[in-house]
């Protein structure tokens, strides 16, 4: 593994964990971070194959370094018209209640 493709993968992977701090969870597309995105098979037929976003494990793997716009079928879901740039200062429901 070369000292470029380490830094490549460190990229995707921060911008993939930006978009959870902005909002992008399961709820929110369900192909985010799902664990079906491990297929085995012909990819076409992966459900979450038009939910082309650097959220979805399949093409977070592939290298892909974006976020969806929506325009690629069925199961896509439009990232950038979703994004919550507020979501991260919204305590957890695991947080409440630790600072009292």
């Amino acid at each position: 593994m070369t000292e470029r493709t380490i830094r490549i993968g460190q990229a995707i992977e921060i911008l993939h964990e930006l978009g959870h701090s902005l909002g992008m969870l399961l709820e929110h597309s369900g192909g985010v971070d799902n664990t079906s995105a491990r297929f085995e098979g012909d990819i076409s037929d992966y459900p979450w194959f038009d939910y082309v976003s650097v959220m979805n494990y399949e093409y977070f793997w592939l290298r892909y370094f974006d976020y969806s716009d929506g325009t690629h079928g069925e199961y896509d879901t439009d990232d950038w018209a979703k994004l919550d740039l507020a979501f991260f200062q919204q305590p957890s429901e695991e947080m409440e209640g630790l600072g009292s």
